[in-house]
């Protein structure tokens, strides 16, 4: 929603090569937890395979880094 309005003003949000790098790396950290959690589906015991902490990580940096890109473009 903020990437619309702030376009549909004409003031969108500016990146860098390495912004996008680190949406890059946070997003396969964020879909890798969950392809190890879905290799061990069958498994009774399959939720303890879902790592938090290395998920919540990847979604801390990638909100961090938003929020950078926003600071930066005002």
């Amino acid at each position: 929603v903020i990437i619309l309005y702030r376009s549909a003003y004409g003031r969108a949000i500016k990146t860098t090569v390495a912004d996008w790098l680190g949406f890059v790396i946070a997003a396969l950290v964020v879909v890798a937890c969950f392809c190890i959690a879905g290799l061990h589906i069958a498994e009774p015991n399959f939720k303890s395979f879902f790592y938090w902490p290395i998920f919540a990580a990847g979604y801390m940096s990638a909100i961090a880094l938003f929020i950078k890109c926003l600071i930066k473009s005002k």
